[in-house]
């Protein structure tokens, strides 16, 4: 089988280029996401004020359909029946 078409054909529709650029924000994402994290886990034991506004902020609703979601809200206390 030869596979200089195939090569060809995906250059010449810079999936190459596609896929680098995928790679560079995932590995973004990731170093961000290493950031921020940590940071929401020590509010979560200090218990900062803040962090309640988490669960109706208008700029997270894609977090909140994920089904983690719920599990987030357990570990730091502010799950429906924790916040009674």
């Amino acid at each position: 089988m030869n596979r200089g078409p195939l090569f060809s054909e995906l250059k010449r529709r810079n999936v190459y280029k596609v896929a680098i650029a995928y790679a560079v924000v995932a590995w973004l994402l990731i170093q961000a996401a290493s950031i921020f994290f940590p940071d929401i886990r020590c509010a979560a034991q200090q218990h900062d004020a803040g962090l309640p506004g988490l669960r109706t902020d208008t700029l997270l609703p894609n977090l909140h359909d994920d089904p983690r979601w719920n599990a987030f809200l357990r570990k730091t206390g502010l799950a429906d029946d924790q916040l009674k």
